[in-house]
């Protein structure tokens, strides 16, 4: 045994005389705050609850709870929102994802809430018939009449002067275009 050899055993005598390190205990949940909870949710708390499809016996925290003392809103307030939170499609993309988030920004939920439900409820306006609707219309009423499709291929091409200045559509003239639905 060389003298490096010896030094190592001694050392290994040394360590196996010390004690090993102690896990502190309870850290994984030491973390974990405690949340308080409120003993019973309101009718008012359930409705809200059942719009992020909370059951209605799962409890608010009390900070959620503090929120919706502070917010105090009104039935029409609700009804409102609760349309908002109903809506599908493109109008739901940026609604809150959480009760605590849509309390803490209430008034400019309403807001969105009102454009949305009030956007919603109008029916949808018909775009105005352009230039180009109303004339290929009128080629296509013309060329109904015309039994003989030789006749309406000239019929088409008398109709180029009358047409030519009307802006194209989607790239298309409208004689082309009538061309295409015949």
């Amino acid at each position: 045994m060389g003298p490096s050899d010896s030094d190592s055993d001694s050392d290994s005598d040394l360590d196996s005389d010390k004690e090993p390190p102690k896990v502190p205990q309870g850290t994984k949940n030491s973390r974990a705050k405690k949340i308080d909870r409120v003993k019973e949710n309101t009718p008012t708390m359930k409705r809200i609850g059942s719009w992020f499809n909370r059951g209605e016996t799962t409890l608010w925290s009390q900070h959620e709870a503090d929120k919706l003392a502070s917010v105090k809103p009104s039935p029409e307030e609700l009804t409102l929102m609760e349309s908002y939170y109903q809506l599908t499609g493109e109008k739901a993309k940026y609604r809150r994802k959480d009760v605590a988030t849509l309390l803490n920004n209430w008034v400019g939920e309403l807001d969105r809430a009102r454009n949305a439900t009030e956007a919603a409820s109008q029916p949808r306006k018909k775009p105005k018939n352009t230039e180009f609707d109303l004339a290929l219309n009128d080629i296509l009423k013309a060329c109904k009449q015309i039994e003989d499709t030789g006749r309406i291929a000239e019929y088409l091409e008398s109709c180029w002067d009358k047409y030519k200045d009307i802006p194209k559509q989607g790239g298309v003239n409208v004689i082309q275009r009538a061309k295409e639905m015949l």
